[in-house]
């Protein structure tokens, strides 16, 4: 969710994530996606708000995109593309709001990554690879 928001935005976005957890601010934990889905998978309340909230917002980014650029799939990259649970309730709540809304949602589907937490790397060195070696680049 860091890099859907500029640095200020991003303060605000986490002050107003805080805001809505009720239960204690884990001090003593490492934060990071290991310990959020480890949380999750344990019924966390807190944690599984916020992940509903996370699938609501990406479902509504998805579905939006999905009219404006009308494409066949939608793949998520990155560390947290590696649980799979994240894609399969995400494909859920996609399918969902084409139940709901049929006509209105063009068909497309949602999976992860081929490179999963990789596709920046992979992203990095194909943009370095055409600005440094174009001969190399297919």
């Amino acid at each position: 969710m860091y890099m859907l928001f500029a640095p200020e935005a991003a303060k605000k976005e986490i002050e107003r994530l805080r805001s809505l957890v009720t239960g204690p601010q884990y001090p003593e934990m490492e934060m990071n996606g290991f310990t959020v889905f480890k949380l999750l998978e344990e019924g966390d309340p807190d944690i599984t708000y916020l992940y509903n909230d996370l699938l609501d917002n990406l479902t509504t980014m998805i579905v939006t995109l999905a009219h404006v650029c009308d494409p066949d799939r939608f793949v998520i990259g990155g560390g947290i593309s590696k649980e799979p649970r994240l894609i399969a309730d995400l494909q859920q709540r996609v399918a969902k709001v084409r139940e709901q809304y049929i006509i209105a949602v063009p068909g497309f589907d949602v999976q992860a990554c081929y490179y999963r937490s990789s596709a920046n790397l992979y992203g990095a060195m194909y943009n370095w690879l055409q600005k440094y070696h174009p001969d190399q680049v297919f």
